[in-house]
């Protein structure tokens, strides 16, 4: 049961996300990291503040 609904639901809604951030590896590194990690700085002059 449950495997059929990942299989029929899950799977075709996740696959073409996937294969969007797996080809725009770019933008993953720009953008969706950074915001995983909000306490990390964005940039070297954001941990300079003089």
């Amino acid at each position: 049961m449950y495997g059929y609904q990942v299989g029929s639901l899950v799977v075709p809604t996740l696959a073409p996300i996937l294969v969007w951030l797996w080809l725009d590896r770019q933008f993953v590194a720009k953008v969706v990291v950074p915001a995983w990690k909000p306490s990390a700085p964005a940039s070297p002059s954001a941990a300079d503040p003089s």
